[in-house]
């Protein structure tokens, strides 16, 4: 259901503006009216200066609030994301594993140079409209039904003014004027809200496109992060969107956890030539070890090279991983810049920060094969629970690396004949009916914002693992506690019987 219905309106949108009356500072004014900057942007100019220490959590931990210190620059990555930057005819698509990157690229080319709006998707969205009700959200503008109730920011009202309004200010507009509002700031001074109102459809992108315009907005990029958690008929939509959108000279950067460049196009063959696809993808050694080289001369520490080797093939080629290993090893005898520097050459740390890593996933992965495994109880009279089965493979597979180029359905049909312990008498139907299986496992992972932990392709018939979170997780456990803990589905049958 979209946001409007929810919330019983009628999809009538009102715009907020602001003249200033009197004595409102200059820092306000800048704040209210400029059109050039975003409004997110300008409240960073009134945070505390920021704390020079250097600690570890700045130079390698998961930081939200600043680029890492230990920030890599990749010519391969950052000039091409620059270069797209500056072309702006073309959507950008930004794309890799969970934890690669993706935010950081963003984060070192973006904050502070451009005019942006981000929105963070989910698996909840149901339509384009959707995202498009939070777009409009996040630059200030109200849904209204023709009656409403009155709210302000202060309860000294110098006009009766019936309209419910997120207030949020825009550069005044000259627009038709339904009415205005008198009140005071908390410093006791007087300024007038006026409001401009405007039927539109949110599911057009023309009617959005007017209105983002209309508020100033018009040149701001708009930010789709998590992209893939959107189910794949609004991701369909989109691309069709995003097509349109290009039309109107107004620029998406899309990020996603998927591994081919053509994905969008692949749901819209028309997108050709009009997005610059940025994979973070791969990591080299040389960049782990450059990364790790930055990071520690920012700290005064070193890593020895038989240290810094466990870490970077413990690591999964990914930086994420890498970088939260680093950060346990060193927050054991380091917090922040040290003046003498401190040496890391006992590579037994490395299996207890690989311990303390495996702790924190083996809840999560456990949970998602358990519904995995168990997707088949209840479906049919007597079913091969072939979803426990592929769970079980993939336990049993001792070269976990084959996942990176996939293993073929026919390897796992093989494997799942051998120790059928349900229906045993009929191994050799196992291959035909495996397929569908497989297929769904994605729709599962889907409804468990998992959608990058397991992909079968049919065109190739393999399944493959693109999260290296997981593929850190399977090599790291113990494959047969683990298996041990995911009932057996007929077993819960039994049970329920």
């Amino acid at each position: 259901m979209q946001l409007a219905e929810r919330l019983g309106f009628q999809g009538r949108w009102h715009l907020v503006t602001a003249s200033l009356i009197m004595g409102i500072s200059d820092k306000l004014t800048m704040g209210f009216c400029s059109p050039s900057h975003n409004f997110k942007e300008i409240k960073l100019e009134y945070q505390k200066e920021e704390d020079s220490t250097i600690t570890v959590g700045r130079v390698f931990g998961n930081n939200e609030k600043e680029l890492l210190l230990s920030y890599l620059d990749r010519v391969e990555v950052d000039k091409k994301f620059d270069d797209a930057l500056n072309d702006t005819s073309k959507h950008i698509f930004v794309f890799g594993s969970s934890k690669q990157g993706k935010t950081s690229l963003l984060r070192k080319h973006i904050e502070g140079k451009y005019n942006f709006i981000k929105i963070v998707c989910d698996s909840e969205t149901d339509s384009p409209s959707s995202l498009y009700n939070t777009l409009l959200l996040e630059i200030g503008a109200s849904i209204h039904s023709s009656t409403s109730v009155t709210r302000t920011e202060s309860s000294d009202l110098s006009a009766g003014l019936k309209a419910e309004v997120k207030l949020k200010v825009f550069p005044a507009t000259s627009a038709n004027i339904s009415g205005n509002m008198g009140t005071k700031d908390g410093h006791g001074e007087t300024y007038t809200e006026k409001f401009e109102e405007m039927s539109i459809n949110p599911g057009k992108v023309q009617d959005v496109k007017i209105l983002l315009e209309r508020c100033g907005y018009g040149q701001h990029i708009i930010i789709l992060d998590n992209f893939h958690y959107l189910p794949k008929d609004v991701q369909t939509k989109m691309a069709f969107h995003l097509r349109t959108w290009n039309d109107f000279k107004i620029r998406f950067i899309v990020l996603g956890v998927w591994q081919d460049s053509n994905y969008l196009e692949v749901y819209n063959p028309d997108l050709m030539d009009r997005y610059v696809p940025i994979p973070v993808e791969p990591w080299t050694i040389e960049d782990f070890k450059a990364v790790a080289k930055k990071g520690a001369e920012k700290l005064n520490i070193t890593f020895s090279d038989t240290v810094l080797d466990k870490i970077i093939s413990s690591s999964e080629q990914s930086i994420g991983l890498f970088q939260e290993l680093i950060q346990i090893i060193v927050k054991k005898r380091v917090s922040e810049r040290k003046e003498t520097n401190v040496l890391f050459d006992d590579d037994k740390v490395v299996p207890i920060a690989i311990g303390e890593k495996i702790k924190n996933y083996e809840h999560p992965f456990r949970n998602i094969l358990k519904k995995i495994a168990s997707s088949n109880v209840g479906t049919k009279e007597n079913p091969y629970y072939l979803a426990y089965y592929i769970v079980k493979y993939i336990f049993s597979v001792s070269n976990k690396n084959q996942f990176d180029i996939g293993v073929t359905k026919d390897q796992i049909a093989t494997y799942i004949s051998e120790n059928l312990e349900h229906r045993s008498g009929e191994k050799s139907v196992v291959k035909n009916v495996l397929g569908p299986q497989l297929n769904r496992i994605p729709k599962i992972l889907e409804k468990e914002s998992f959608s990058d932990l397991l992909k079968y392709s049919e065109d190739n018939d393999a399944l493959r693992i693109p999260n290296k979170y997981f593929i850190f997780y399977l090599k790291n456990s113990n494959s047969a506690a683990e298996l041990s803990k995911i009932p057996k589905p007929w077993e819960i049958i039994e049970t329920e019987l």
